[in-house]
């Protein structure tokens, strides 16, 4: 009788431990399944932030804003181009700022044309030499350096500019074939053309226009009160040297120019004349149909050929910049 009772107790001792390992093993199972359901919450969460970043952040820098032809550009290499303009150029204030990525869209534009039509000039190419003899330039390079020494010179011009490799080329390649172009159309421009002698006020508001027109028009001299407002004295001033006189294209204003070339008489004062955020008030001097072009006065006709053609060129250019586009360029710019 002692023996049963014996086997019975230990019976239910093994049965009590069975019930707490198995009740203990339910509890870690349960917090396994509680620790991993956090941590796939988390995951999930993580995961949908890191798409929204991507889909608001990064997929919109992929996003091709200009192709011209076969050569396409995306909205990071943009923010990249500002970036190294504004490390290049000190002249930059708020008001320009703004437009920065108006004038590097623009800039790509030329560069992207030069690159798919530029060679279909006559005489114009472009080689691997052309490009290894400007990096050798920008890096004040012997023609005879060491490979070790050009490709350390390259990957810090790379470096230096912020571009991708593949982005740098193509900006090096664009500026030699306009070099190249510009020296084509100047050595193609006449040696006599259409010119004119002027002086000019130029300010920066409307206000400040208006104030000058009434001094002007109360009988006070151009020259006087244009040294007292104007943004650029010595415009103001000139006139008697052989070197102000101007070919169409030179003044890189197409109001002004429209103004002293096809409508004004020698002795005529303009209104305001706006162009972007600036206001002229010009005098037209003299005014020649053909005189003998110097050599600037060339490359200055050269230059304006450059751009007629360009602007007439038969390629394919697919514009995809909107103004959140800009926007967006110039707060990553910013920040």
């Amino acid at each position: 009788m002692a023996k049963a009772k014996s086997r019975q107790v230990q019976r239910a001792q093994e049965r009590a431990r069975a019930v707490h390992h198995t009740s203990a093993g339910s509890e870690r199972t349960h917090f396994t399944l509680i620790v991993g359901g956090i941590g796939a919450v988390i995951v999930i969460v993580l995961g949908i932030i890191g798409f929204g970043w991507y889909q608001t952040q990064i997929r919109p820098l992929s996003k091709t804003v200009l192709a011209v032809g076969d050569t396409k550009f995306n909205l990071a290499h943009l923010e990249r181009r500002m970036e190294l303009e504004l490390d290049e150029n000190s002249f930059y204030t708020r008001d320009t700022f703004i437009q920065l990525p108006d004038i590097m869209y623009e800039r790509l534009v030329e560069e992207g044309k030069l690159l798919e039509v530029g060679p279909t000039l006559p005489s114009i190419t472009l080689t691997e030499e052309d490009l290894a003899a400007e990096i050798r330039a920008r890096g004040g390079l012997a023609d005879d350096v060491e490979p070790d020494v050009f490709a350390a010179e390259f990957r810090n011009q790379v470096d230096d500019s912020g571009l991708k490799e593949n982005e740098y080329r193509q900006m090096l390649q664009a500026e030699i074939l306009r070099d190249k172009v510009r020296a084509f159309f100047t050595f193609a421009a006449p040696t006599e053309a259409e010119q004119v002698r002027a002086r000019w006020i130029v300010v920066d508001s409307q206000e400040q226009a208006d104030a000058a027109i009434q001094r002007l028009a109360a009988g006070e001299d151009f020259v006087e009160v244009g040294r007292d407002v104007s943004l650029d004295v010595p415009r103001v001033e000139q006139g008697a040297a052989e070197e102000d006189w101007f070919p169409r294209g030179a003044l890189g204003n197409d109001n002004l120019e429209e103004f002293l070339f096809d409508q004004a008489a020698p002795g005529d004062r303009s209104g305001i004349v706006p162009t972007g955020d600036l206001f002229y008030i010009a005098v037209l001097l003299d005014h020649e149909e053909s005189r003998t072009l110097d050599d600037v006065q060339r490359a200055n006709v050269g230059e304006r050929e450059m751009r007629e053609w360009l602007d007439g060129v038969d390629v394919t250019v697919d514009r995809n910049f909107s103004q959140e586009d800009a926007v967006r360029a110039l707060d990553d710019v910013i920040n």
